[in-house]
């Protein structure tokens, strides 16, 4: 059991910092359980992501851009988002990339 544990033990992880990104499109999907969207965003390079949220602040937030949280793991550096409210990009934190 204790090589289960320390085989999946996370890495750790950094936040980087906020990104506005454009939004091509949203959809609501779910099942009787819960529902969730799925929302399809361009970074200002042009890559696409495609983020998933339950909750319903963040997708009444979005207009045509959306703001999401850019973490980065530490040990390989791999980078990751997610969607969040604007006005954690508004505290005073630095925006990485705006479109």
């Amino acid at each position: 059991m204790t090589a289960l544990v320390l085989w999946f033990s996370p890495e750790k992880h950094v936040h980087d910092g906020y990104v506005l990104a454009k939004v091509q499109g949203i959809v609501p999907t779910g099942n009787k359980y819960r529902n969730y969207f799925i929302v399809d965003v361009f970074l200002a390079d042009g890559t696409p992501l495609r983020l998933t949220t339950a909750r319903g602040a963040i997708v009444g937030s979005i207009t045509e851009k959306a703001c999401l949280e850019r973490r980065r793991k530490e040990a390989s550096g791999r980078v990751f988002y997610g969607l969040t409210v604007p006005r954690s990009a508004k505290t005073g934190e630095r925006i990485l990339l705006e479109m």
